[in-house]
């Protein structure tokens, strides 16, 4: 379980910036209880601006590198919703089939309850960010005058259209 604690009891009501909090991981006695303190704001594009659930998805920033629920160490973690997955198990099964088929920059992901500022919010899914880097998504920018081989795509803006399922590129 996740409580966090957020200063003086704001709401999270953006995406743009950060709030101080407080986090209390709960492993349940199968992986190692912390307490710390962290910075959390909203996250996504359809999933933040258009989403007709209440249900919002969040990123979490820590100072320094972390390891909740005994995944591995990074500063930067995100609590994916699921919230238009009525099972919560999509996200979930492709990280997990992403990871057996030996992608290695798939990061392990755990099932969480999360309760912010005291009021229970649901189950989420707690991954770490996915990033460019040495240790994180190989992205070659290509030597000075060669062509560029690595991308790490992301869609800007609201791509969801909530007239059909799937999106929309225009």
């Amino acid at each position: 379980r996740i409580d966090l604690n957020i200063e003086n009891g704001q709401m999270i009501s953006s995406k743009d910036y950060y709030l101080n909090a407080e986090i209390i991981i709960d492993g349940a006695g199968v992986w190692p209880s912390m307490t710390d303190s962290v910075q959390v704001k909203g996250r996504g594009n359809s999933s933040w601006s258009s989403n007709p659930y209440a249900k919002n998805p969040y990123r979490l920033k820590f100072a320094a590198k972390k390891k909740p629920f005994g995944m591995t160490a990074g500063k930067s973690w995100v609590l994916l919703a699921n919230a238009a997955d009525p099972t919560m198990l999509h996200n979930y099964a492709m990280f997990t089939l992403a990871g057996a088929l030996g992608d290695s920059v798939t990061s392990p992901c755990r099932f969480v309850t999360l309760r912010l500022n005291g009021e229970y919010m649901g189950v989420y899914l707690l991954c770490e960010q996915v990033e460019g880097g040495k240790t994180r998504v190989p992205i070659d920018d290509g030597a000075s005058g060669s062509t560029d081989t690595g991308y790490l795509i992301e869609f800007g803006g609201n791509a969801y259209d909530p007239d059909r399922y799937g999106f929309r590129l225009d």
